[in-house]
């Protein structure tokens, strides 16, 4: 019998007591039993009070754990650094966190009651609707979503349905995570890859031409072997050949006075040779010639007449050499020779379809700033010797390279690329520059400065010819 039927048992007797003790008196027997009743009820209430109790204070414990257990899902929930909302079925939120809120860029109490779709981009809307309606069982997937006076923010979301007692769908939990960052590093490291990449094809590329630069250099240094061997020869065959115009220039030969300038043109001919064979030696062994006061107006002069008599008819050639200012330099007289030379062939070389040839020499003032003055070269007095085509002309990227050893435009066997490298080092090694410009389908024009001297006292005209008096 439960504590609640004997308390209704007990209560019966009470009654039926009451009622027999106003008619007669109570027996003393069932007052007893009456009595132990009471009392064996007693027991039980106080029992059943202290399971009560026990069971209230289990409920008590319950209570606080889930408070706690509310507590701290509201701080994982506001703290987490991803953004979360909850929204009913509709998609209307009822709940914000931080993250989302600075996600979106508004306020979380701005966001409690408006509708989700409104921050998503338009594009991205009917994927965000199909995905409203089945939220569950289905990946990740990335959406654009719009912000507050910015730019569109690239969100990786997540989402989970929140079902009541009865099972029925209630409400949709949404992860959203900025992967807008993570986009930027995946960009900036393709991109880093991709620069990598050309580094190491444009690196591969140099060691390749290094290669071949030393390749070549070896077969130059066997070159130079050969070339001082042949240079003796040379020189030996060509001894005699001096000696005999010297002497055929003797009075006592008679010479026909219309075979003196070919005899003349022979000996100028066999000491420019012997020249040659000279600083050919000079450049195998590593030495420097004398240097003597050049003019180059009388160098370039001298190269004009080679060129005119070689260079076909469709090139014009031009000079503009003033005796009252022959540019005096103190140089070498061969080196600089071939660097004018080699600058007038190049010239003609770019002018296939013929064209214009123009040389100039002339003594110039380079004053500190002047835009044609580099920044370590020194102020003051210049020779300047300009060759000028009206060929093809060169584009940027070409004029960046063309003083780089072994660099040409030229076919296969057609140059070596050093010319104007050599022609470089020889105007360095004379205290010089260089200046070009260039431009394609227009032609291009090359100026040497060398440091000026005042004309010697008694300046031979053969000197900067032949280089000797």
């Amino acid at each position: 019998m439960g504590i609640s039927q004997q308390i209704e048992a007990v209560y019966q007797r009470a009654l039926l007591l009451r009622q027999r003790a106003t008619t007669s008196p109570v027996e003393p027997a069932l007052l007893d039993e009456a009595l132990r009743e009471l009392y064996f009820v007693l027991e039980e209430l106080q029992a059943t009070d202290s399971d009560l109790q026990t069971q209230n204070q289990r409920l008590l414990d319950t209570q606080q754990q889930l408070d706690s257990e509310r507590q701290r899902y509201r701080t994982l929930f506001e703290l987490a650094p991803d953004g979360y909302l909850v929204t009913d079925c509709q998609g209307k939120i009822h709940k914000a966190n931080l993250a989302a809120a600075a996600l979106f860029a508004v306020p979380q109490v701005n966001l409690v009651n408006k509708p989700l779709i409104v921050f998503v981009e338009p594009a991205d809307r009917p994927q965000f609707q199909a995905r409203l309606a089945n939220p569950e069982g289905l990946p990740d997937w990335e959406m654009m979503i719009t912000q507050r006076q910015a730019s569109s923010r690239a969100v990786a979301i997540a989402t989970a349905t929140i079902k009541g007692t009865r099972g029925q769908k209630t409400a949709i939990l949404w992860s959203l995570r900025d992967i807008g960052r993570h986009k930027q590093m995946v960009q900036a490291l393709n991109t880093a890859q991709t620069d990598l990449e050309h580094q190491i094809e444009a690196r591969t590329a140099d060691l390749s031409e290094a290669q071949a630069h030393l390749e070549r250099s070896q077969r130059l240094d066997s070159l130079g072997t050969l070339a001082s061997e042949l240079a003796h020869d040379l020189r030996n065959a060509i001894g005699p050949l001096v000696t005999a115009t010297d002497l055929l220039m003797l009075p006592k030969y008679d010479l026909a006075e219309s075979a003196y300038p070919l005899v003349q043109m022979m000996k100028s001919s066999a000491r420019r040779s012997t020249d040659l064979i000279d600083q050919l030696l000079m450049f195998v062994r590593g030495t420097e010639g004398t240097r003597v006061p050049l003019a180059l107006g009388h160098a370039l002069g001298e190269v004009v007449t080679i060129i005119r008599s070689t260079v076909p008819q469709t090139i014009s050639v031009q000079s503009r050499l003033n005796d009252n200012d022959l540019a005096w330099v103190e140089a070498e007289p061969t080196p600089v020779h071939q660097v004018l030379m080699n600058l007038c062939l190049n010239a003609c070389n770019a002018m296939t379809a013929g064209g214009t040839l123009s040389v100039a020499a002339e003594t110039r003032q380079l004053d500190q700033g002047d835009p044609h003055l580099p920044a370590a070269d020194p102020p003051g007095r210049y020779g300047v010797a300009t060759v000028a085509d009206t060929g093809c002309g060169m584009a940027p990227d070409i004029m960046e390279r063309i003083f780089d050893p072994f660099f040409t435009t030229k076919a296969a066997g057609m140059g070596t690329g050093l010319g104007l490298a050599t022609a470089f080092r020889i105007v360095q090694n004379h205290g010089g520059f260089m200046r070009v410009e260039s431009q394609v389908g227009v032609g291009t024009q090359f100026e040497v400065f060398l440091p000026a001297i005042a004309a010697p006292a008694t300046a031979d005209p053969v000197i900067g010819r032949s280089g000797k008096a």
